[in-house]
């Protein structure tokens, strides 16, 4: 993984683990004049997910986290709770920034990339170009001095910003850093990522707009996890050619999923209820109201096939749809300790008695289509 993008990984697993303090500046801060790390992704980027510090102090959070690690924790060292794996955290972002920086002191971050799928832009130079921005109480001498006793560092300037080329002989590829205001740094594997962050911060340069924009910009913005990504026109078509291959056996029709352009979600609690929205894009209109039929067909048929009264049938009644224009809304929300039955439950069932060591073949018959 891209050491920049892998550090903001480790920096969202421990946010959400509760090892984090408030994220001043941003939604739902403190206030104050920073500014927020997304708004300085850079232009032409096909990803990009922002996380929240507050998550930290959220007690429904923390509950379904500590029940997810309870009922994962199968091999030896595994977290049980999410201090176990804040701690896990805190080594893996030693090893990824090549220091020894306090996650205690990260307060929210944006991850940016441009994926694989078009060979033209994904990479710059042979590398690929992913990054972050991450909001950090870390002292600039302090963050320095552990990269030089963790390897080489290298400087020079960009825009009249100081940029470090850290190599560590552990890693497969140099990790570019740069302090481009007060406690905002931006990270990557890649130098044109980090100076592309530099010229937006200074206005020389562009931040992400269009489609990626406005899919961004319909979730949540109180919400603590929020993403959104673009649908390549390679990628609608081959989701085309697999809804038609799959046209005869599916019990609802695949296509309209073939015309939705770009993609967004959000994560968020409100008291008890945890909440999931995702926000689909269409071409049109229209297409948003075949997809929003195709979905709601695919929730009334899951509805049909539950026990009344099952986790699986909270989890499904739990799911609504919503069309505005060309985007449709598909919101999950559920009280979270239902949701920790349901995990219970599915980990129950997984871990029930193995079947009888025979084969059978059954003929399945053919289900009519639901449109």
């Amino acid at each position: 993984m891209n050491r920049g993008v892998s550090a903001v990984v480790v920096t969202v697993i421990v946010v959400l683990s509760g090892c984090s303090g408030g994220l001043p500046g941003l939604d739902g801060g403190d206030g104050g004049t920073q500014t927020e790390p997304v708004e300085h992704v850079p232009a032409d980027v096909d990803v990009v997910a922002t996380v929240d510090a507050e998550v930290a102090s959220d007690e429904t959070t923390r509950d379904l986290l500590n029940t997810l690690f309870e009922e994962s924790n199968e091999a030896p060292g595994d977290p049980a709770n999410v201090d176990e794996a804040a701690d896990e955290a805190q080594r893996q972002l030693n090893d990824n920034l090549s220091a020894n920086l306090s996650l205690s002191e990260i307060n929210g971050a944006a991850v940016f990339a441009r994926t694989p799928d078009n060979p033209q832009t994904a990479e710059v130079d042979g590398q690929q170009y992913a990054g972050a921005v991450v909001s950090v109480d870390w002292d600039r001498e302090d963050v320095v001095e552990n990269f030089r006793e963790s390897g080489s560092v290298e400087e020079f300037e960009h825009e009249g910003v100081t940029v470090y080329e850290v190599v560590n002989e552990t890693a497969e590829e140099p990790l570019y850093a740069a302090e481009y205001e007060s406690g905002l740094w931006a990270f990557s594997g890649n130098q044109t990522a980090v100076e592309d962050v530099i010229d937006v911060s200074q206005g020389n340069a562009d931040t992400f707009d269009g489609d990626l924009r406005e899919a961004f910009a319909q979730t949540r913005e109180d919400a603590y996890v929020r993403y959104a990504a673009t649908v390549s026109d390679r990628q609608r078509e081959t989701l085309r050619q697999l809804a038609r291959f799959y046209d005869e056996q599916a019990p609802v029709d695949l296509t309209p999923f073939g015309d939705v352009t770009a993609y967004s979600g959000a994560y968020y609690t409100e008291d008890s209820q945890v909440g999931v929205s995702t926000y689909l894009t269409a071409t049109n209109e229209s297409s948003a109201q075949r997809l929003n039929q195709t979905i709601g067909s695919l929730i009334r048929l899951g509805q049909g096939t539950v026990e009344p009264g099952s986790p699986e049938e909270a989890q499904l009644n739990a799911l609504n749809t919503a069309q505005d224009g060309r985007t449709l809304e598909v919101r999950y929300e559920i009280d979270v300790e239902t949701l920790q039955e349901f995990v219970r439950d599915e980990t129950a069932s997984l871990a029930g008695p193995a079947p009888a060591p025979a084969v059978a073949v059954t003929a399945t018959p053919h289900t009519p289509r639901a449109d």
